[in-house]
């Protein structure tokens, strides 16, 4: 008896997971949901008319009939997450500053602060951001914190809730980040690599969304991966589930921090390829400023354009020699004035990679807006709508 009360407590679960996943999604009424889910249309009435009492969805505008217009019966009615419902905390962790931002339940970033990390050590700025914290939350917004969501480059240990020993990081080594902010907060709180996050957030509302399966990847101070399949995000064993940055494009090259040598954090993450610019013009001394030179014509500027793509691309063909998917989007510094990298980078990989015959390998910059708040939010966001918080 008992286990049949669990399954019927689980399967109501995964229903209204679904209902909340289509609903987030697409914006959809109940006759599309139940067509998009096969849940039958009394099942799918009995959990919206739930939802809509507990406040999380609202009913929105109305549609035609399914059946076209002009046909007899109900017009359809839209639903939508009821922003007010919570508010989610998200952070993120980089190796130049935090952003602490405030979301409302859909998502919506409702404040965002910057805080600057260089040369603070870390029990420093866990008060500073412990302290914006709290100034955050007295705006008061609507709805009761659901969450926290944090991320930061890896190695991360997310079954403790540790930021491990990322490279070129400074001080911030075996930080208990989960436990720190849960104690801070009194509410969940999610630890999750950058990449990954942003890997996630993209699947579920960005270019990702027309895409079943894709590799994310962010190229700024460092580079990390994240890897989206049919079966959702990919973690691997140990959650170090996709590394781009540190596989080696040089097998003969410089040991980098993480141990391994010739990595393309070494070559591509943007310190180091303006460092390389610099030595080539010395006022190339930011990403902004070679792009900017080679828009206007400079040989020299696109010369370090055009090298970073190749880094990049050569990073990006060792992991779709293995992953196999056809989508790559792209997160961080490297994405302004992506038009000018983007095309050399799609270029170089669909020149060279296995499949070139059978398919062309598409690259796009992420549309996301404010996407590091966002990922980091989205991760409570997530983690309510698959039931698991």
């Amino acid at each position: 008896m008992q286990k049949t009360t669990l399954n019927a407590t689980e399967m109501k679960r995964h229903n209204r997971s679904l209902v909340l996943m289509h609903v987030r999604e697409q914006g959809c009424s109940r006759i599309e949901i139940a067509r998009q889910t096969g849940l039958t249309r009394a099942a799918i009435s009995v959990i919206v008319e739930e939802m809509l009492q507990e406040g999380i969805l609202l009913e929105g505008d109305t549609q035609e009939n399914a059946a076209g217009a002009g046909a007899v019966g109900r017009r359809a009615t839209q639903l939508i997450l009821n922003a007010e419902a919570f508010h989610i905390l998200g952070l993120n962790i980089a190796r130049s500053a935090c952003t602490l931002g405030l979301t409302d339940f859909s998502g919506a970033i409702l404040h965002e602060v910057s805080i600057p990390i260089i040369g603070v050590p870390p029990t420093d700025m866990l008060a500073r951001i412990d302290a914006a914290v709290d100034e955050l939350l007295k705006t008061k917004p609507c709805g009761h914190l659901l969450g926290m969501g944090v991320i930061a480059p890896g190695p991360l240990d997310t079954r403790r809730g540790m930021l491990l020993d990322p490279p070129n990081f400074d001080g911030w080594h075996n930080i208990p980040l989960v436990a720190h902010f849960s104690e801070t907060i009194h509410s969940p709180v999610l630890l999750e690599n950058n990449s990954a996050a942003l890997a996630l957030a993209e699947k579920s509302c960005g270019i990702g969304k027309q895409h079943p399966s894709f590799l994310a990847v962010i190229v700024d101070t460092g580079i990390g991966g994240g890897l989206i399949t049919q079966a959702g995000l990919y973690k691997g064993n140990e959650g170090f589930g996709c590394e781009v940055g540190h596989t080696s494009i040089c097998y003969d090259g410089p040991q980098c921090t993480c141990g391994n040598h010739g990595c393309a954090e070494l070559y591509a993450s943007i310190p180091n390829i303006v460092r390389y610019a610099q030595s080539v013009s010395p006022d190339l001394n930011s990403w902004s400023v070679i792009t900017d030179a080679a828009a206007h014509g400079r040989e020299d500027a696109q010369s370090v354009i055009d090298l970073e793509a190749e880094y990049i691309a050569c990073m990006v063909i060792n992991a779709l020699q293995v992953l196999d998917v056809s989508v790559v989007v792209f997160f961080g510094d490297i994405c302004d004035h992506f038009e000018q990298i983007g095309p050399l980078i799609a270029a170089f990989i669909n020149e060279r990679a296995m499949a070139r015959s059978l398919r062309r390998i598409e690259v796009y910059a992420s549309a996301l807006k404010a996407p590091t708040t966002f990922a980091s939010a989205n991760l409570v966001l997530e983690a309510y709508i698959q039931a698991a918080i």
